[in-house]
């Protein structure tokens, strides 16, 4: 049953005209836009800062099937994401430039006159990256997964295992405050949580996606 709970409800009811919400992703000609639990491609060559507060005014369309290179499938990405919806000729008007960590950051970086490697930063400090496809590698949290594991296998030489399980919580917490708990690393904390007690697991997983659902219903992916 909870398996089937994400393809309920998929596409909204209701029009969308007007949105007021927060950049979520960039990518080099839109951005996502996230009002609550609702999610909005928004097309723009333009340059905004993650997490800034926008508000989106023009004529939502649902996002049509298309492929890319090697038959990428950008509707089916896009719908993963939980964003069905496009607006293609948006009027976007500012309203803050965001106060977040990750918006720290973006702005330092972009400030940043003399450094070449730009690109890395974006990549390495926010996870922000022009090629769609690569974000299906990102969004699986395997790059976290195997930074933990790295850190694991390093804190063995010196920790005991309750220690080393209490570091890699607070790493994993450290990591969903800088990334605005994105889905791949809220998944590893909500796991990880879970892994403190003493619980089948079968029952650890059920436990997970129904906290996960509960959040939103597109985080089972």
């Amino acid at each position: 049953v909870l398996m089937l709970l994400p393809y309920v409800n998929l596409h909204y009811s209701d029009p969308i005209d007007l949105i007021v919400g927060k950049v979520d992703s960039i990518s080099d000609n839109y951005i996502i836009v996230k009002d609550k639990n609702k999610k909005v491609k928004v097309n723009t060559s333009d340059t905004y800062i993650i997490d800034s507060k926008v508000t989106v005014l023009g004529k939502a369309t649902l996002i049509e099937k298309r492929y890319g290179f090697y038959n990428f499938d950008f509707k089916s990405f896009m719908n993963q994401k939980g964003v069905y919806y496009e607006i293609k000729n948006p009027e976007i008007t500012l309203i803050n430039k965001g106060s977040s960590i990750q918006s720290f950051i973006h702005k330092r970086i972009i400030s940043l006159k003399y450094v070449k490697n730009k690109e890395f930063l974006y990549r390495f400090l926010l996870n922000l990256k022009s090629n769609d496809e690569k974000d299906i590698f990102i969004q699986s949290g395997l790059p976290f997964i195997g930074l933990l594991g790295l850190i694991n296998i390093t804190l063995k030489k010196y920790f005991y295992k309750k220690t080393i399980k209490k570091i890699e919580l607070l790493f994993i917490i450290i990591l969903n405050i800088v990334y605005s708990f994105k889905t791949s690393i809220l998944r590893l904390l909500i796991f990880k949580i879970t892994s403190f007690f003493k619980i089948d697991k079968l029952d650890k997983v059920g436990i997970c996606l129904f906290i996960l659902l509960l959040i939103d219903k597109y985080q089972v992916y």
